[in-house]
């Protein structure tokens, strides 16, 4: 009797650590009403959007044509009508770290679940952000995607990577203690962009600053230098001229 009571004793312990060592799949909420700024003859108009979509936790319109959007579905699924493409229509986006076929039986099941989706100011690229916690996969992280195809890495290119998980392939020691990506914005002139993290090293909020070009070595590669604020906005110059970054906190 003494060992089955230890046995199971035992056994609810060993039941308590793995639920609480677990983690949970944190659904973001669906997004309410969309709406747009339009600019005819120099007078701004605020026009609600009706595209007829549903199960959307995430959308962006087009800054450069707003009958144009990116969104990512509840299923985590990226869709958007392509700025080369006449025809406006909403497509699948197929490119990396998705590919043509893919598909996710849930939310849960994809392992590449989008989070958020922001158009470049000149409404030529997108930046957006992967995470699921219960599969961490080396292709999750911050991406951006661009529309020229030249090279065979085109046209889409991974900026950060997970960490912890794949802290080795970040250009940290697996032991270093990581970040999250909070959000990100696009610098004015296109070329970079500001993500807000959690730094792990140091328990705060922190900043870094990653360039949308197609580098070598590839960005995801290198560690990101942090700075220790909390906001940061990026000015109407260059973001390579420091003289343009605003930080606080």
């Amino acid at each position: 009797m003494m060992l089955r009571r230890f046995c199971l004793l035992v056994a609810l312990l060993m039941s308590f650590t793995f639920l609480t060592n677990a983690q949970s799949f944190d659904v973001p909420p669906e997004s309410g009403r969309a709406f747009a700024l339009t600019a005819t003859d120099g007078v701004v108009q605020l026009g609600e959007l009706d595209v007829m979509i549903s199960g959307t936790i995430d959308i962006d319109y087009n800054p450069a044509d707003p009958r144009r959007w990116a969104r990512i579905d509840n299923f985590g699924i990226l869709r958007f009508v392509d700025p080369g493409n006449p025809e406006v229509t909403e497509g699948v986006y197929t490119f990396q770290p998705f590919f043509d076929g893919f598909q996710a039986p849930d939310a849960v099941g994809n392992r590449y679940f989008l989070r958020d989706v922001e158009w470049s100011p000149d409404g030529r690229m997108l930046a957006f952000f992967s995470r699921n916690q219960t599969q961490i996969d080396l292709n999750q992280g911050l991406w951006f995607w661009q529309p020229v195809r030249e090279l065979a890495t085109d046209p889409a290119y991974q900026l950060l990577r997970p960490c912890p998980g794949y802290c080795s392939a970040a250009g940290v020691p697996d032991t270093y203690a990581g970040w999250d990506v909070l959000d990100f914005v696009w610098s004015s002139d296109n070329s970079a962009i500001l993500v807000t993290t959690t730094a792990n090293e140091f328990g705060r909020r922190a900043l870094t600053i990653r360039f949308a070009q197609r580098l070598d070595p590839p960005p995801a590669t290198v560690a990101p230098d942090f700075l220790l604020y909390d906001y940061g906005h990026l000015g109407n110059k260059r973001a390579d001229d420091c003289r343009q970054w605003q930080f606080a906190g």
